[in-house]
């Protein structure tokens, strides 16, 4: 019986090289008589049947074909057949014709001969090939690979199209297969910053080596996220027209010029534009107009930027900034001057904005300021004018104030008036005028400074002055005449004095630690030059610094000074007591202390440690019994020294100085002797050293001098009406 199928090779034996193709064609020749349709199967020894994806067929299956009719296949090889383990050598492949037709099939045998070294290629696998991050993310590429030979394989994972500085391995990493077997894997990609991971799509390929076979490769896509910023600067930040002195050479000078840089952090070109705004035009807000200052209404704020658009120039309009480029531009503004007037100011908001506005500009607001000086100079504007109020003036500043700090201050009885002691060696007199002081000038002038000045409590006529050289003067208010001048011992500094109340003798306080009383009777009845007597002396192992006279009868003198010594001097049983004060060093001082005129029996210190403290002195005074201290406090002068504290007369007010420049006002409650409130009168950039208060008329009157060279009043409101 004749075959109804005939099958021709054209090749019997065909060469194979892995990594490359090799064909052949087969002939299938129809022999029945019949319409007949063919297919083709390629099979290889030791693979199994269904295993195909190594060949490719063309075409699949044959048309129909009559009978005699001839049709053609060809079979092109495209891997190596997988043989477990790999192959290299000669195999058999058996082509098997059929026809479905016909119920018949033809085979044919081919020898294959596979070239090289007989190792398969590893295969890749990829759970996801899309990959996405920002600068500083890290990434992980999970991978498997395959081993499909029967030994271990040495296998070298590579990232082809990405920076390998961006691998956490370096690009390349080595791992080892088990045979036939399969390794996951992650590799780490870490991006760095902005300016050197730019904003796009990476296409990449992880590849898979393996020696003697062919690589394996997987392609993947990465995509960086925009991340970053574009930092704006000015500078200056202030400009001034003309730029430079010299007046005359500048006179044409009508514009400036600001820097503006603008640095790209981060990971994607950027196109910046500058917007210059007036700032603050409104109802409220000021524009400088041909030298001079003209309120806008809002109606008016868009021709105000007009005109002031008008007036800038930007060079370039935009900047176009590549990754990690610095650009500068540069702002000039014009501004006409005016020939005289003020300088005045205008105030410029520039911004900074960016084409694509997902990422950030820092500091992109700023306010830049011109400050437009007028053509002809202030010093000549007003050289005339000022040579006029130097004439009217002269005379006023020197009757006006002191000229150095400010030692001593005290009201008068009635407190129309006060009188105060400087370093300046002048004794000036005020005129108490509602809230205000009118210099009345000085009442007397010496040739060394002044450290103390008091009023003669008998009608107010007569004053008293301490000098830095031990020298002691009373001077006539109503004559304005110098009345008396006499000292101890030359250069003992007068540091207090104290007028008795019924004014017939001066106590004095001096550096040396000696306490004097004078006999002011003759000299007061006489009105004579003549020196007065002391009536007698306390000599003292500190120096003395402030004093004052406790006691309903005045029996006793309260002396403060160096060391924290706080001293009672019994005048009728000339006995000296000391007061439990703090012990100190030689650093460490009472600077004052004060009693008031009705209730002699408290007493008020302070020290340079910044403490206040209130002594009852009744049981002490009457008898051996203790000294009460009532109350402490060093909350008012920040711990700085207080150099200086005065009682109202009726002890319902306390006013204090210190170094930190504060006059303080201190409420008190007269029955129980405590402090009620503080409060703050002033805060000077410069030490107070004196201080006096009185009540008078509902209202609160404290006088301070200080290191400023200013004699000051200030007003409160009577808060402690109660008290008597």
């Amino acid at each position: 019986m004749s075959k109804l199928i005939t099958t021709v090779l054209s090749t019997q034996t065909l060469k194979y090289k892995p990594g490359s193709t090799a064909s052949f064609d087969v002939v299938v020749t129809n022999n029945s008589s019949e319409f007949s349709a063919f297919q083709l199967e390629v099979a290889a020894s030791g693979v199994e049947a269904h295993s195909n994806h190594w060949y490719r067929l063309a075409p699949d299956v044959s048309a129909k074909i009559p009978g005699g009719d001839r049709t053609h296949f060809t079979v092109t090889i495209i891997d190596v057949p997988p043989v477990p383990g790999g192959f290299a050598g000669t195999m058999t492949l058996t082509i098997r014709v059929l026809s479905l037709d016909l119920r018949d099939e033809d085979r044919q045998v081919l020898n294959l001969l596979v070239e090289g070294t007989g190792v398969m290629s590893p295969r890749l696998e990829l759970p996801s090939r899309k990959f996405q991050g920002a600068p500083g993310d890290l990434i992980e590429m999970p991978v498997t690979v395959y081993n499909l030979n029967r030994h271990s394989a040495n296998v070298s994972l590579r990232i082809l199209g990405l920076d390998p500085a961006w691998m956490v391995d370096g690009g390349e990493r080595r791992i080892q297969i088990p045979p036939n077997g399969q390794l996951e894997t992650i590799l780490l990609c870490l991006l760095p910053s902005p300016i050197h991971a730019p904003s796009e799509i990476y296409q990449f390929i992880i590849e898979a080596r393996q020696p003697q076979a062919a690589p394996a490769q997987a392609e993947a896509v990465l995509t960086v996220m925009p991340l970053g910023y574009v930092d704006f600067r000015c500078n200056p930040l202030r400009q001034r027209i003309p730029a430079t002195r010299g007046w005359w050479k500048n006179r044409r000078a009508d514009s400036a010029i600001y820097t503006l840089e603008l640095d790209n952090q981060s990971n994607l070109q950027q196109t910046v534009t500058v917007d210059v705004q007036q700032k603050d035009v409104s109802v409220q807000s000021l524009l400088i107009a041909g030298g001079a200052l003209f309120e806008i209404p809002a109606r008016g704020r868009q021709k105000a930027q007009a005109r002031l658009q008008s007036r800038l120039e930007l060079t370039p309009e935009n900047a176009v900034l590549n990754i990690g480029e610095t650009e500068t531009l540069q702002l000039k503004v014009r501004h006409p001057r005016p020939y005289v007037g003020w300088s005045h100011q205008l105030s410029l908001q520039v911004k900074a904005i960016l084409a694509d506005s997902g990422l950030e500009v820092r500091n992109n607001t700023q306010t830049l300021r011109l400050k437009v000086l007028p053509i002809v100079p202030w010093f000549l504007q007003l050289l005339f004018l000022i040579i006029l109020l130097l004439a009217l003036l002269i005379p006023a500043l020197l009757k006006a104030g002191h000229q150095a700090p400010v030692n001593a201050v005290q009201f008068n009885g009635l407190a129309t008036e006060v009188v105060s002691a400087s370093d300046d060696e002048t004794i000036r007199r005020w005129q108490v005028k509602g809230e205000r002081l009118i210099s009345e000038g000085i009442v007397n002038r010496a040739d060394k400074a002044i450290r103390i000045v008091r009023y003669r409590p008998v009608d107010n006529d007569l004053i008293a002055d301490g000098f830095e050289n031990g020298q002691i003067q009373v001077s006539n208010l109503l004559t304005r005449k110098l009345q008396s001048s006499f000292f101890h011992e030359k250069d003992d500094r007068v540091f207090d004095i104290r007028f008795a109340q019924d004014s017939r003798s001066l106590y004095s306080g001096h550096g040396s630690g000696l306490v004097l009383q004078w006999d002011l009777t003759n000299d007061t009845a006489s009105q004579q030059t003549d020196n007065p007597s002391f009536l007698r002396q306390k000599k003292l192992d500190y120096a003395i610094n402030s004093m004052a006279l406790v006691g309903k009868q005045e029996e006793s003198l309260a002396i403060a000074g160096r060391f924290n010594r706080l001293t009672l001097w019994n005048l009728k049983e000339d006995t000296l007591k000391p007061l439990p004060y703090m012990a100190g060093g030689k650093e460490n001082y009472i600077l004052s202390v004060a009693a008031p005129e009705h209730h002699p029996e408290l007493l008020a210190t302070a020290d340079n440690q910044g403490k206040i403290s209130l002594w009852n002195l009744h049981n002490c005074l009457a008898d051996d019994k203790p000294c009460e201290l009532v109350d402490e406090w060093t909350t008012g002068h920040q711990g700085k020294p207080v150099r200086s504290v005065a009682f109202s007369p009726d002890a319902c007010y306390l006013a204090s100085a210190g170094e930190d420049g504060r006059v303080m006002l201190w409420t008190l409650d007269n029955r129980t002797n405590q402090v009620l409130d503080g409060k703050s009168l002033a805060q000077s950039s410069q030490p107070m050293n004196a201080v006096d208060v009185v009540r008078v008329d509902q209202k609160v009157l404290v006088v301070s001098g200080g290191d400023d060279h200013r004699v000051k009043l200030y007003q409160a409101q009577d808060l402690n009406p109660k008290c008597s």
